[in-house]
């Protein structure tokens, strides 16, 4: 049936010869596909010779024939009509062109070698009657033949070494590495004649019919696999010229610009493609299904429209790399797949649509390969390094189609059970830096919370070293809810990159409701390309009510109060950290208690007790001493050689809103680098409630890495 939907307005618009056809036309514009071969059927026993109604007969039959499957009765009856339509009129190239079709959907290799002869055969007769349409169908079939050819025979490798199933069998990625980068290498110009023969086809059908789209895919196809992305941007402009209505020209072009990182350009042009395209063209590049999870895919399904939309749209918000920017290179990206997908590997005939082919699969989850290399007749392999994935297809000779092979298989199940897709071919994406950040809320005004965001930027790694004098960083702490974005905190600094170590953190004051929040904290030096960021889903308390409760426990590097009498932790300097430390440095902890109960004489009685655990080091050392407001009065207990307990009894009167601050600093001495668990326990003495709050903190000479 989908062949019938493509093939009607064609039949329609065909001029009947005289009447003869007019009953087919009839039934055929009533979608009464039996009737109209029933009345052809019927004028070919009167007209045999009537190359015209064997066409058109023929075409109906394909119509019924199951999209990709190879045979069936109806194709074979196609097969008949069109073998006498070219045999009756030789120089058709319209009936030629119908029996490469017929033959390129059968899976049998004698008869799918008959195609390239075929349409040679429809070349010849467009030509002769200087039918610019058919001698462009003709070339564009030609090229197509000749790309497939190249998926076979271009990226040849050969192994110089030990084999690769061999290492593969030892399951040490190490020996893959060294396998692709000692002991195999690429063959010179392998596939080279049927890239150059492809580009003659596909230039020719452009050069008679520059709006061919097909044409200019197949040709930006094969000048990409060669890395002659400024050539095929020529072709892509000169395709948007020509067919400026087409949302695939557009895309084209966004396919192209992606490639050549070229991201603003790419992503308008995309936009104008989701412009033109029809619901049915736009429906592949609105499916996340390639990205998600296998357990995100069955939640989504079970999704209404409106609901599936609103969370596309959410996914592609959170995934862009900058909020700062108004670029998502990461939808890009994934239109840009998609695209190169549907137009490398999409296959009518057979029934396949690019983007869900083995290879269409892995290529939009996971990007195109640091190495596509053929070994052999038929063992293609894919090598992703980031994530040491390596996938192996089988190529199914003269078909250019593969297949994963069974462990490939089994590894794509896997990570499409557990991995989400992944962008680690886009610059932006692969060269992010990660800010690190330690967040702290407290009682704020109006029934509001503060959240305090101390954040460590790294401002050297992202303009260390450059040459510049000064240069301009744009940073900013933003926050987002399913309504959009609500609120974004913003700066502008100017650097010197030669002292830019010492301007590293980054303090952001946030005033917010109670509620789900997912918050950015982002960096970006525009000039030099460079940028950092952190996320995090962050839920934000409520603080309203009466009942005894804390702040979160804010670690910092130092902190004194701004005078005698501090109230709240505005009161205070505060050199923050972001949840790193350096050997050597103490640790002040600071928090608030809200609505402690008192006694009737208004005093408040409650308990402290600080743990701190050791949660990753190298067991040895030990905290040295500990000082600071509370004094004497701390009770200490070790237990064992990885954790500490220190415990103490406070009174005090609450301020008139109910808050008494509470600070401690804690000296590591000698202990070792590694990662620290604190938590604080506040116990009301009268009310008897108990809140607990943890913060993990890592001491550590090293900056953090990208993560």
């Amino acid at each position: 049936m989908r062949f019938l939907v493509f093939c009607l307005p064609l039949l329609l618009a065909v001029p009947a010869a005289g009447q003869s056809h007019a009953a087919a036309d009839s039934l055929l514009s009533q979608q009464d596909t039996t009737g109209a071969i029933q009345a052809l059927e019927r004028l070919l026993q009167r007209e045999f010779r009537d190359a015209e109604a064997r066409w058109r007969v023929g075409q109906l039959y394909m119509s019924r024939h199951p999209t990709g499957a190879s045979l069936s009765p109806n194709r074979r009856r196609a097969e008949e009509h069109l073998r006498y339509a070219t045999r009756f009129a030789p120089d058709s190239a319209k009936y030629w062109l119908a029996l490469a079709a017929v033959f390129r959907g059968e899976d049998w290799g004698p008869t799918r070698m008959q195609v390239e002869g075929i349409i040679e055969r429809a070349g010849r007769a467009a030509e002769a009657a200087g039918d610019t349409a058919l001698i462009a169908d003709a070339e564009y079939r030609a090229g197509r033949v000749e790309l497939e050819r190249w998926e076979h025979y271009g990226n040849r490798w050969e192994s110089m070494g030990q084999r690769l199933t061999e290492i593969s069998a030892q399951g040490d990625w190490r020996l893959v590495e060294q396998f692709y980068n000692e002991q195999a290498r690429a063959i010179p110009e392998s596939g080279v004649t049927a890239a150059e023969n492809g580009e003659r086809h596909f230039r020719r059908a452009l050069q008679v019919r520059p709006h061919h789209v097909q044409a200019a895919a197949g040709l930006v196809v094969l000048l990409g696999a060669q890395d002659r992305w400024s050539e095929a941007l020529e072709t892509a402009r000169q395709l948007v010229r020509a067919a400026p209505d087409s949302g695939m020209s557009w895309a084209i072009a966004g396919l192209v610009y992606s490639r050549m990182n070229r991201w603003s350009e790419a992503q308008v042009s995309f936009t104008n493609a989701f412009r033109r395209f029809t619901p049915a063209e736009r429906a592949p590049f609105d499916n996340l299904d390639g990205l998600l999870r296998r357990a995100d895919r069955v939640r989504l399904a079970q999704m209404s429209p409106a609901q599936r939309a609103q969370t596309r749209e959410l996914y592609w918000e959170l995934s862009q790399p900058l909020m700062l920017t108004g670029l998502n290179e990461t939808r890009t990206e994934y239109y840009a797949r998609v695209t190169m997908a549907r137009l490398r590997w999409s296959d009518p005939y057979l029934g396949h649509d690019g983007a869900t082919t083995d290879r269409g699969a892995v290529y939009v989850r996971f990007g195109p390969p640091d190495v596509e290399a053929i070994f052999g007749r038929e063992n293609l392999n894919w090598v992703y390094w980031a994530t040491r994935l390596r996938f192996t297809f089988r190529l199914a000779p003269g078909f250019a189609n593969a297949y994963l092979g069974p462990v490939s298989r089994e590894l794509f199940e896997q990570v499409d059970r557990d991995l989400p897709g992944r962008f680690d071919n886009v610059p932006i994406m692969r060269d992010l830096d990660t800010i690190t950040t330690q967040i702290a809320q407290f009682r704020g005004d109006s029934n509001r919370t503060d959240v305090a965001v101390f954040s460590w930027v790294p401002v050297d790694r992202m303009i260390g070293g450059t040459d510049l004098q000064t240069l301009g960083v744009e940073s900013a702490a933003i926050l987002r809810n399913d309504g959009g974005e609500v609120q974004r905190v913003r700066r502008e600094e100017t650097l010197d990159p030669r002292s830019a170590a010492a301007a590293q953190h980054r303090t952001w004051r946030l005033s917010l409701p109670a509620g789900a929040f997912y918050l950015r904290v982002e960096a970006l030096a525009a000039v030099v390309n460079a940028a950092a960021r952190h996320s995090e889903v962050l839920t934000v308390r409520s603080y309203r009510g009466t009942q005894f409760n804390l702040s979160d426990m804010l670690v910092t590097r130092r902190l004194a109060p701004r005078d005698s009498a501090p109230t709240r932790w505005t009161d205070f300097f505060i050199e923050p950290t972001a949840g790193r430390i350096e050997p050597g440095e103490v640790v002040s902890l600071l928090w608030e208690q809200y609505n402690l109960t008192t006694t009737p004489e208004g005093t408040a009685r409650w308990g402290v007790e600080l743990r701190v655990n050791v949660s990753s080091i190298e067991r040895q050392g030990s905290l040295a001493r500990i000082v600071g407001a509370i004094g004497d009065a701390v009770g200490t207990s070790a237990l064992g050689d990885d954790r500490i307990t220190m415990s103490w009894e406070r009174e005090g009167t609450p301020g008139p809103d109910g808050t008494l601050i509470e600070f401690v600093t804690l000296d590591f001495g000698d202990a070792p680098a590694g990662t620290y668990t604190i938590t604080l326990v506040v116990t009301d003495r009268v009310s008897g409630r108990v809140v607990e709050r943890t913060r993990v903190l890592t001491r550590s000479e090293v900056e953090p890495e990208r993560e």
